[in-house]
C-alpha cells in the first residue's frame, strides 16, 4: 500500500492529460465500485481510490483556450525578446520570442537571416498568422497544446536584427548550452563519418534532420521512435555515468575516500551538469522530469532518506502540471510518466534467491529485463495507439535489444567520442571506429524489424477515454495480486467497451444520409455516410502554407477514430492541392475502393500531388473511373448518386474550378449537393438541370465568384456547408456570399467558427 500516495498523483495527472468527457470519469467510477465489491476491502479501497483521482482528472479536463474574435492575417512592425535561440526546422529556422503586444510567439525565417540567441531584443516586419488548430472531435489538433501554452501567433519574416540583449542567468545557461551544442555537433563530424555524425546527433539530441524519411518512419513504425527523442532514459544515463566517474574519482583522493564523501559528491557534481545536458537537448518535458527525479533522489539520499521511486514520480509530475498545466497535454511527459510508472512499480512476485552462478544469474537478468521491456511496452501502448493509431507488434523484442543497445552502450560511447574529439581528434579516432559500429547496428536495427510480416498494426485508434482507463489499468495492474488483476481487466473492459459503443452511436448514420465537412482550413474534406452503412469521402484537403499535410494529420486518423475502415468511394472534384493534397495519405492509409475524378490531371500530364495519389491508388489496386464512364445516376442502397458535370465528357481547355466533379445525392425527400469549387461560368451551364435540395456545399469555399442568385434560386437550399480556412488568406467565405444566403434565411454553417459540421438527412426529407 506505500505506493497508493504516488499512483493517485500519476492518475490526476494523466486525467487531467487526456481530453474525455464526463462519461469517462462516470465509466472509471463505476469499474472502482465493481472493484470494491471483487476485491479484498484494502486494495479494492486502494484500486477505488486511484480510479476516483483519474475520473477528478479527467472531470478537471483540459482548458479549450480559443479566440474570441478571429483576428486576420497581416504584416506589422515587431519587437521582442527571444526567451529560446533559434533552431532549424527544415529549411528554416523557428524561434520562440515574448513581446508584449503579442505574447508568446512562433518566429520562422530562412536560415541565416535570424541569427538570434536566448535574451536578444529582435526587430522585424512579419506577417502574422493566429494559432487556430484544426476542431474534428473526437481528435485533437497538436495545435492545441500551442494555444495552452501561451504560444497563440505564428509569425514569419524575412529578416530580423538584434536590436540590443536582455539577457538573465538562465539566457546566460542557455546560450552557453548552444555553443556546447554546436562544439559537439562539430566534434562528432570531425570524428564519424557523415552518416555516423547524424545518427549520433539524433540519439544524442533528437535531431532526425540529418536521417532520411524512411529510416525515421521505420523507428516509428517498430516502436524505436522514443530513442530519436530526448528522453528521461538519456538524462538517466548522464546522471549514472557521471556519478560512477565523479565517485570514482573522488575514491582515488586519500582523503575524501577516508571521510566517504565519494558517494556523497556522485549525487550532487551531477545534477548541474545533467541540467547542462538537458538545455542543450531542447528541455523536452520528458528530460526535465528525469532532471527533476534525479535531484529530488539525490536530495532526500543526503537528507538519509530512502526515497521510493514512485513518491519521486509523483512529486516530479505534480510540480511541473503546477508550475504549467499545459505540460499534463503532452506526449513525451505522458509516456515517460506512465512507462516510468510501470517500471518501478513494485510487483508481488517473489523474492528473488541469491544466485551465485554467471549463467544462471545472466538467465535470470534477461528474465527480469524481459519483463521490464513487456511492462513499458503495454503501458505506453494505449498512448501510442490514441497519438499514431499504431502499435508495433515487434516493439517488445526489438527494444529488447534496441533500448540497451542505445542507452546503454551507443549513447555513452556517442558521448565519450565528443568529450574526446574536442581535446584530440587523433586519440579519438579508435573510440569512433567503436561508435560508428555500434551506432550502425542500432540503425540497422528498425529497418530489418520494418521487414517483418506484421511489425507493426494498424489498431482503430481510442478514445482519450479509452486510453486513459486502458493506461491506468495496465500500470496498477501490475501492482496488485493476480486475483485482483482479474477484476480489473474485467471492469476495465465494460468501461471500454461502454465507451466504444457511445463512439459509434455519436458517429453513426443510424438509416440516415450523413453529410460532415471536416475542419481541414482552407480545402475541402467532405464525408458522405450512407444509409447502409457505407461511406464516401469528397476530397481530402491539402496543404497550402506549409503546414501538415491535412489527409495524414486529419482525415485517415478522424476515419480511424470514428471506425470508418473501409470507403467504398473517393472522389477528386478537381485537382487543385486544396481538394487533393490529401489524397495520398488516404490511399495510403485507408481501403478504398473506388476513385472518381474528372480526369482533366491525366489529360494535362499533371504531376505533383495529383500523380502522387493517382500512383497511390494504383498501387493498391483501387477502380480508378473518370467523368466520361460516371455521368448519370447510379443506385447505392437507398441513395442515388448522380454525377452531373462534366458531363457527358471532360473539356481539358476549361479551367478546373468549372470543369469540377459535381455530386448529387438524394435520399428520398432528402438531397445534397456538392458542387466542388464551380464558379459562374459552371453554374450557369448546371442550371437547365438543377432542382431543389436541402443541403448544400458552398461552392469554391464561398468565393464572390460563386453562389451566384440565379443558382440559389434554382436549389434553395434549406441549409448550406462552407468549408474555409481560419482565417481564410482569401477572405472566404466572402460577405457578398454571406449575405445572399442571409437574405434567404439559409443557416451557413461555417468549419472557420464552428470547426467540423455535420448534418443528418432522413428519409421524410428532415434533418438535424
Amino acid at each position: 500500500m506505500r505506493w497508493i500516495v504516488a499512483a493517485v498523483v500519476v492518475a490526476w495527472a494523466l486525467g487531467t492529460g487526456l481530453r474525455a468527457s464526463p462519461i469517462v470519469a462516470l465509466a472509471v467510477l463505476g469499474g472502482a465500485l465493481a472493484g470494491l465489491c471483487l476485491l479484498g476491502r484494502r486494495r479494492a479501497v486502494a484500486l477505488a481510490v486511484v480510479a476516483a483521482a483519474l475520473g477528478a482528472g479527467v472531470l478537471r479536463g483540459p482548458t479549450e483556450p480559443w479566440w474570441t474574435a478571429l483576428p486576420r492575417p497581416g504584416a506589422l512592425p515587431f519587437d521582442g525578446r527571444v526567451v529560446r535561440g533559434c533552431d532549424v526546422y527544415g529549411d528554416f529556422l523557428r524561434c520562440v520570442i515574448a513581446s508584449d503586444a503579442l505574447g508568446t510567439v512562433s518566429l520562422r525565417a530562412p536560415i541565416g537571416r535570424c541569427e538570434a540567441a536566448p535574451g536578444d531584443l529582435v526587430r522585424a516586419i512579419v506577417s502574422a498568422r493566429p494559432v487556430v488548430p484544426w476542431r474534428n472531435p473526437p481528435l485533437e489538433d497538436p495545435a492545441m497544446q500551442s494555444l495552452r501554452r501561451g504560444v497563440a501567433w505564428r509569425l514569419e519574416t524575412a529578416q530580423c536584427v538584434v536590436t540590443g540583449r536582455d539577457a538573465g542567468a538562465m539566457d546566460l545557461l542557455r546560450r552557453g548550452a548552444r555553443v556546447a551544442r554546436r562544439a559537439v555537433d562539430a566534434a562528432l563530424r570531425r570524428s564519424l563519418s557523415p552518416a555516423g555524425a547524424a545518427q549520433a546527433g539524433a540519439l544524442l539530441f533528437g535531431d532526425e534532420r540529418g536521417l532520411d524519411d524512411a529510416t525515421v518512419e521505420a523507428f516509428r513504425e517498430t516502436g524505436l521512435a522514443h530513442l530519436l527523442a530526448v528522453s528521461g532514459a538519456h538524462v538517466a544515463v548522464v546522471l549514472r555515468g557521471l556519478g560512477a566517474v565523479v565517485c570514482w574519482l573522488c575514491n582515488r583522493v586519500r582523503w575524501m575516500a577516508a571521510r566517504g564523501l565519494g558517494w556523497r559528491w556522485a549525487r550532487v557534481v551531477p545534477i548541474p551538469l545533467a541540467g547542462f545536458f538537458v538545455l542543450m537537448t531542447g528541455e523536452s518535458p520528458a528530460s526535465v522530469r528525469a532532471l527533476l527525479s534525479g535531484a529530488a533522489v539525490a536530495l532526500l539520499s543526503l537528507c538519509g532518506r530512502h526515497p521510493r521511486a514512485l513518491d519521486v514520480l509523483a512529486l516530479t509530475v505534480l510540480v511541473m502540471a503546477l508550475r504549467e498545466p499545459a505540460m499534463t497535454h503532452d506526449l513525451g511527459l505522458q509516456l515517460s510518466a506512465v512507462a516510468t510508472a510501470a517500471l518501478v512499480a513494485p510487483t508481488d512476485r517473489v523474492a528473488a534467491v541469491k544466485i551465485t552462478q554467471w549463467g544462471k544469474r545472466l538467465w535470470a537478468w534477461a528474465l527480469e529485463a524481459l519483463r521490464a521491456t513487456v511492462r513499458v511496452g503495454l503501458a505506453v501502448m494505449p498512448l501510442l495507439a490514441l497519438r499514431f493509431g499504431r502499435a508495433p507488434a515487434l516493439a517488445t523484442l526489438v527494444n529488447l535489444v534496441a533500448a540497451p543497445l542505445a542507452e546503454l552502450i551507443a549513447l555513452p560511447l556517442a558521448l565519450a567520442t565528443a568529450a574526446l574529439a574536442m581535446l584530440s581528434p587523433t586519440l579519438a579516432v579508435p573510440l569512433a571506429w567503436v561508435t560508428g559500429h555500434a551506432l550502425r547496428m542500432l540503425f540497422a536495427l528498425a529497418p530489418w524489424a520494418q521487414r517483418v510480416p506484421w511489425a507493426s498494426a494498424v489498431w482503430p485508434t481510442p478514445t482519450p477515454g479509452q486510453a486513459a482507463i486502458a493506461t491506468a489499468a495496465l500500470v496498477v495492474g501490475w501492482v496488485v495480486s493476480w486475483r485482483a488483476r482479474a477484476a480489473l481487466g474485467t471492469a476495465a473492459a465494460v468501461a471500454i467497451a461502454a465507451l466504444e459503443l457511445l463512439l459509434r452511436h455519436t458517429h453513426g448514420a443510424h438509416g440516415a444520409l450523413r453529410v460532415t465537412a471536416l475542419d481541414v482550413g482552407q480545402g475541402d474534406a467532405i464525408v458522405v455516410d450512407l444509409p447502409d452503412g457505407r461511406t464516401i469521402l469528397v476530397d481530402a484537403g491539402g496543404a497550402l502554407h506549409g503546414e501538415a499535410d491535412p489527409g495524414a494529420s486529419v482525415v485517415v486518423p478522424w476515419l480511424r477514430a470514428t471506425r470508418r475502415t473501409e470507403l467504398a468511394v473517393v472522389a477528386l472534384t478537381h485537382p487543385h492541392p486544396d481538394h487533393g493534397g490529401g489524397l495520398r495519405a488516404v490511399f495510403e492509409g485507408v481501403a478504398v475502393k473506388e476513385f472518381w475524378e474528372t480526369g482533366q490531371g491525366e489529360a494535362l500530364g499533371m504531376g505533383g500531388f495529383y500523380r502522387a495519389a493517382a500512383t497511390a491508388a494504383a498501387g493498391r489496386g483501387v477502380i480508378h473511373r473518370t467523368a466520361a464512364e460516371l455521368c448519370g445516376a447510379r443506385a447505392m442502397g437507398a441513395v442515388t448518386v448522380t454525377v452531373l458535370a462534366p458531363c457527358p465528357t471532360m473539356n481539358p481547355t476549361v479551367p478546373p474550378n468549372d470543369a469540377s466533379l459535381v455530386l448529387r445525392f438524394d435520399f428520398g425527400r432528402a438531397s445534397v449537393l456538392l458542387p466542388g469549387d464551380l464558379e459562374a461560368a459552371g453554374e450557369r451551364g448546371l442550371l437547365a438541370r438543377l432542382s431543389p435540395v436541402t443541403v448544400l456545399k458552398v461552392g469554391h469555399h464561398g468565393s464572390r465568384t460563386s453562389s451566384t442568385e440565379a443558382f440559389l434560386d434554382a436549389l434553395r437550399p434549406r441549409v448550406a456547408l462552407v468549408s474555409s480556412g481560419h482565417p481564410s488568406p482569401f477572405n472566404h467565405p466572402h460577405p457578398v456570399v454571406v449575405e445572399r444566403f442571409a437574405r434567404r434565411r439559409i443557416p451557413l454553417l461555417r468549419t472557420d467558427r464552428a470547426g467540423q459540421v455535420a448534418v443528418s438527412l432522413r428519409v421524410d426529407g428532415s434533418f438535424e
